[in-house]
């Protein structure tokens, strides 16, 4: 049994109780000496034990197979002027979006940076409308595609990664940026976030999968960022497949 998250984490030990083998992403909750593998990310310094994987962000679909499959779904995409500079625009986990200030600083940084670019940009659900109305203000009258949260119609999101030259995103969101490093492209991080969010940053920093924005240059990372393939190996190490 997989399972990810605090709500899944109870049910996944039921289970363990009844025979099956748990692996458990992210943190439990409770619990977690009684699950035979956690992966937890390092940014939420998970205590050292035996059944602990700390790993470099998040787990995620983001392979190169399905980057390769996205740039065939998504051929339009490299029709458009390059430099293709992506825009992960996420938002607070918790309040009424992403605040005005960082919203209103993203595109111009962007532009300041990649002044010839075509920028794909998308927004989340933790975007808010207010934000979004000025992402969408400022990137009018120069190249770009924008995809809202709740568009209708297919999410290109894979499409952008698929295509980018380099990527930008908010600091706000670990899915997004392990997402972003596992492309292999330059990331700059944009905006700051508090406590885990900023120590994951720091972290891909360190490790060189990404740099602050603005930067100096644009430094390519030596390999993507592929925690998801470490897990796999360490789970069929443990027999699981």
């Amino acid at each position: 049994v997989i399972s990810a998250g605090r709500r899944a984490a109870p049910v996944a030990l039921w289970l363990g109780r009844r025979g099956a083998r748990t692996v458990h992403c992210m943190r439990p909750g409770a619990g977690a000496a009684r699950f035979d593998l956690l992966v937890v990310g390092r940014h939420d310094s998970p205590a050292p034990a035996a059944n602990v994987m700390p790993i470099l962000g998040a787990t995620h679909r983001v392979s190169p197979a399905r980057l390769a499959a996205a740039r065939a779904e998504w051929a339009e995409l490299g029709t458009l002027p390059g430099p293709r500079v992506a825009l992960l625009v996420g938002g607070p986990v918790r309040g009424e979006g992403l605040d005005m200030a960082t919203a209103a600083a993203l595109v111009p940084a962007a532009r300041r940076h990649f002044p010839d670019a075509t920028i794909l940009a998308t927004t989340s659900r933790r975007t808010g409308a207010a934000a979004t109305a000025r992402i969408a203000a400022d990137l009018a009258g120069s190249p770009h595609r924008l995809f809202r949260w709740g568009d209708a119609g297919p999410n290109p999101y894979a499409g952008f990664l698929a295509w980018a030259d380099a990527v930008i995103v908010t600091a706000d969101s670990v899915s997004m940026l392990s997402e972003a490093c596992a492309t292999g492209r330059p990331v700059l991080i944009a905006g700051e976030a508090p406590g885990r969010h900023a120590a994951l940053a720091e972290s891909l920093c360190a490790a060189g999968y990404a740099s602050r924005l603005p930067a100096p240059g644009l430094p390519h990372p030596a390999a993507p960022l592929d925690e998801s393939a470490r897990v796999a190996a360490r789970l069929r190490e443990l027999g699981f497949a």
